[in-house]
């Protein structure tokens, strides 16, 4: 049964032969412990912790952001009955609309008001990739990382307290030029911040007929689908580009 210790260092590359040095780009996938401190939750921290997996520039890598924006609308009504509405739907315009509300006016639109944008974007990452092993070490290596990602998006017991769950790890994505390397490649790389894992699909037997490696009875082929959203909303600034709270204030 496969164990992983959050604990120790876990670095798995594949295809971690000399064919590595014909692929130009790989994804390297850190992780770390969950952390509510801005200082252990950044890319640096993360990275630091030393847990990685690395395989080639995967077939998908799609990023993607949603910006959500609330619908336009009219408040109209009685001031009482307006003032309920207005701390529901836009709590920081409170003052605001209290003191228009006791001047009597008894309805007003909210079209291109600062409420109309919802801070809150977030990039979501999909990765799909599929792991062929040409030797029974690396089919044993595709197994290791599909487990890897399983169970990194479960929860786990903190100690021996079945009580006190603790948040899955977190996660930042990364790319380099050169297995076993963490320098990333500046033209491939997303700029990611840290990320929660929302989604783990596998399928191991992607390949029809050829099931698993009659050796060690172990799949040939895995192909792993993933999905990444980030843990804080994205900001875009002109000293750090897309960034966040974390990382701000954490270094």
């Amino acid at each position: 049964m496969l164990v992983i210790k959050m604990t120790t260092q876990t670095k798995i590359s594949f295809p971690g032969d000399n064919m590595s040095s014909e692929i130009p780009v790989f994804l390297t996938c850190f992780w770390g412990d969950y952390s509510r401190y801005n200082k252990d939750r950044t890319k640096s921290s993360i990275i630091s912790k030393g847990n990685y997996i690395q395989v080639p520039y995967p077939k998908l890598f799609n990023v993607s952001n949603d910006v959500p924006y609330t619908n336009s609308g009219t408040i109209s009504g009685g001031p009482m009955d307006n003032l309920k509405t207005a701390f529901d739907n836009l709590t920081f315009e409170g003052n605001q609309l209290v003191n228009y509300f006791l001047k009597g006016g008894s309805s007003f639109t909210y079209d291109n008001m600062e409420s109309v944008l919802t801070p809150g974007a977030r990039r979501k990452y999909i990765v799909g990739m599929d792991l062929i092993a040409k030797t029974e070490a690396q089919a044993e290596k595709a197994k290791l990382i599909a487990d890897t990602f399983q169970k990194n998006a479960f929860s786990t017991w903190e100690g021996g307290n079945r009580l006190i769950w603790k948040h899955p790890p977190l996660w930042v994505l990364s790319t380099t030029t050169t297995q076993n390397n963490t320098t990333n490649s500046k033209g491939w790389d997303p700029t990611g911040l840290p990320s929660v894992l929302t989604h783990v699909d596998i399928n191991k037997n992607p390949i029809l007929d050829t099931p698993f490696n009659l050796s060690n009875d172990h799949p040939l082929a895995i192909n792993i689908n993933l999905s990444f959203v980030e843990l804080e909303p994205a900001v875009n600034t002109k000293a750090y580009g897309l960034t966040n709270r974390a990382q701000t204030f954490g270094g």
